[in-house]
């Protein structure tokens, strides 16, 4: 599934507003912002090694800053991250 998922958005130029994102804000339903791109994190919740905690905080948020301050440089975590990707952020 997760397959499809990036296929989609590397063919459709998904776009979504800060106001969009925040609107998915729960442990049920995640989206993320990381470097102007928008994460769909719902299912990495509870598979994070750091804990599901680090995630839930970054729902509804731009997470740049605390994804940077725990994985910025670090190659694993960006690939991982990617996985997720469903747009990009408009302002």
């Amino acid at each position: 599934m997760k397959k499809i998922l990036i296929l989609i958005a590397l063919m459709v130029s998904v776009t979504f507003t800060m106001a969009q994102v925040a609107t998915h804000s729960t442990q049920n339903d995640c989206y993320s912002v990381v470097s102007g791109s928008v994460y769909n994190l719902t299912s990495w919740i509870n598979q994070h090694p750091g804990g599901a905690s680090a995630i839930i905080g970054m729902c509804g948020k731009d997470g740049t800053s605390s994804f940077m301050a725990q994985h910025g440089g670090q190659g694993n975590p960006a690939q991982e991250l990617a996985l997720f990707k469903i747009g990009t952020l408009v302002q």
